[in-house]
């Protein structure tokens, strides 16, 4: 059955072309309208039905217009925009004859046999042209109009609403020996196609309808790459776009972008290449008769070189490049790196955070030190245990000064958990703005998180790399408190530990009370050993929650006294009066 021979209409619940409905939703009538279909308005449910069915003719054609289905209620026809692509090409190609190619022939310059190769139909109603554009299977899912004799551009339209592939898609092989040459719409790939001839064999040939998409650029993935777009501004953006989804990416594995010369040499002669010269150009015009294609890529072909992801450093670094060691407690804690701390719960390990954070912020001594080591700066607090109010409180009665003091709690504006390693970003602007140089992240394991660390590797790559990397780039310090088990380990990864450049942990050496303990620094890789010896501390009870670490406090021995002793003692406290019996 013929297609309907209606005139084109804007569908009256769309805007034109653009496959939207008024209310945003998406609308597959345009697509059937630019076959002659004309609809009624849909209904609630999206289905609109057209005047006449292509198949049986009868006015029982409903589509859906939100989906692209289709279904004739007389003779049992359905499918969706897919299939109706594919079945109207197929009938277009069908009816078009060798006096349309010529006709096209002579406009662009391309043989017949090429033409038909690549499936161009001629559409007599609309004097125009329809170029497939298949799916790796060889369905039509989107269709090219060429308007041979608009007289004006753009001449050429894909079809509204439907999704943009490669041209060529469906003929891209796998062999990553071959060269891919990438072009700048479909004629200049049926252009190249017909210039290479019988030795198309050794290559494949893909195009873009526009601009090299990012959904597109693993069809290139090991491939060696020529990008042949146009001479002119236009033909710039495109090959600025390949040079680094697909070159500078490391996609694919060779990418050579053609760069237009002024003129060409071919055999004797030199023949001037004017600006806005494509593929198809090359093809049909006499004056290039006798050019290789293939040989202009390579010879003009400028190669783009994968920027590199590796660092590699060639002798030994200058001192003059060394940067001076950044400390918070010298010889204790330092700049530049993550700081794991940990240690059984009761230890007061928060108190201890805390404290830090206020001598650092009113530029004091660090506990047992004889000298301070970075001038008063900004503190960022993560508190995933206590609440505001009682970290705060701590921050507070250890004498911290709050117009430096930051704090972020384990759960996000609308509610959900934190994840710090997610919002790196802005955390990063936010110490950059106030220029922190310390992070303390109180219940670390409540707010860093990876789906992964079941192996040291993916625990590494997830997350501790990231917060050393973090703590590296911005030379801030970054200590990551946890809890212990049983047995002195500390919760979580295990690389924490490695990777810091300091480790310390509280231990307790008296359960009391009052608790004595050590803060025992495992680790301090830039520092001599004897320069972190254990800091012992007690804790005093200062009424409610408030807790006052004593540094340097270690328990009394306990004194043992002899019967003798105690009897000089006694006699001693009875001035003389006698011995007790």
């Amino acid at each position: 059955m013929p297609l309907p021979s209606k005139p084109i209409l804007a569908d009256r619940a769309t805007n034109g072309e653009s496959g939207k409905a008024k209310d945003g939703a998406h609308n597959y009538a345009p697509v059937f309208e630019q076959f002659g279909f004309v609809f009624g308005l849909p209904n609630s449910t999206g289905e609109a039905v057209a005047d006449a069915c292509p198949w049986c003719s009868k006015n029982k054609f409903y589509l859906n217009v939100r989906s692209g289905q289709y279904h004739c209620k007389h003779c049992s026809e359905k499918g969706n925009a897919t299939t109706f692509l594919t079945w109207v090409h197929a009938r277009y190609l069908e009816a078009t004859t060798d006096d349309h190619y010529r006709t096209l022939k002579q406009k662009r310059g391309i043989a017949l046999q090429p033409l038909k190769r690549h499936g161009l139909a001629y559409d007599p109603d609309n004097d125009r042209w329809l170029i497939p554009f298949k799916s790796a299977a060889g369905s039509v899912v989107n269709i090219q109009r060429y308007y041979p004799n608009r007289g004006e551009k753009p001449d050429k339209f894909n079809l509204p609403g439907l999704p943009t592939v490669l041209y060529g898609l469906d003929r891209l092989s796998d062999d990553k020996e071959r060269i891919v040459f990438l072009c700048e719409g479909p004629f200049d790939a049926i252009a190249l196609d017909a210039h290479i001839g019988t030795k198309r064999a050794k290559y494949d040939i893909v195009a873009t309808p526009g601009t090299l998409q990012e959904k597109w650029v693993e069809h290139f993935r090991g491939r060696k790459v020529r990008a042949l777009y146009d001479n002119d501004k236009g033909g710039d953006q495109h090959r600025e776009r390949v040079r680094k989804l697909l070159g500078e990416s490391g996609i694919a594995a060779e990418l050579r972008i053609l760069k237009w010369p002024a003129e060409l040499r071919i055999g004797a002669r030199s023949v001037p290449v004017p600006p806005g010269c494509d593929i198809n150009d090359l093809v049909r015009d006499p004056a290039f008769e006798g050019i290789s294609i293939v040989a202009l890529s390579a010879d003009h072909g400028v190669r783009v070189q994968a920027e590199p992801k590796l660092m590699i450093h060639h002798g030994r670094r200058p001192a003059m490049e060394e940067r001076p060691i950044d400390w918070i407690w010298p010889d204790h804690v330092r700049c530049g790196t993550y700081v794991s701390f940990s240690g059984r719960q009761g230890t007061f390990k928060s108190t201890i955070a805390q404290q830090l954070a206020a001598l650092y912020t009113t530029g004091r001594n660090m506990p047992m030190c004889d000298r301070v080591g970075l001038p008063p700066g900004h503190v960022l607090y993560v508190f995933a245990e206590d609440n505001r109010e009682e970290v705060e409180n701590g921050f507070e009665w250890a004498g911290g000064d709050f117009n430096k003091w930051h704090t972020m709690p384990a759960v996000k504006r609308d509610g959900d958990p934190l994840n710090i390693l997610e919002h790196l970003g802005e955390i990063e602007a936010t110490v950059r703005e106030y220029g922190i140089r310390l992070v303390i992240v109180d219940g670390q394991n409540s707010v860093v998180g990876a789906p992964n660390i079941s192996t040291d590797m993916q625990a590494r790559v997830n997350v501790t790399n990231k917060l050393h990397q973090f703590a590296q780039r911005l030379n801030l310090c970054l200590i990551g408190i946890r809890n212990e088990d049983a047995e002195g380990r500390a919760l979580g990864p295990q690389s924490f530990g490695d990777i810091g450049r300091c480790v310390m942990r509280t231990v307790q050496t008296d359960a009391g009370p009052p608790p004595y303990c050590v803060l025992r620094f495992v680790k301090v890789s830039d520092a001599p050993r004897e320069k972190y010896p254990d800091v012992p501390y007690s804790v005093a009870d200062r009424g409610g929650s408030r807790r006052e670490i004593l540094w340097g406090k270690v328990k009394p021995k306990e004194r043992h006294v002899t019967p003798e002793q105690a009897n000089e003692i006694y006699v001693g406290l009875k001035g003389g009066a006698g011995s007790r019996k």
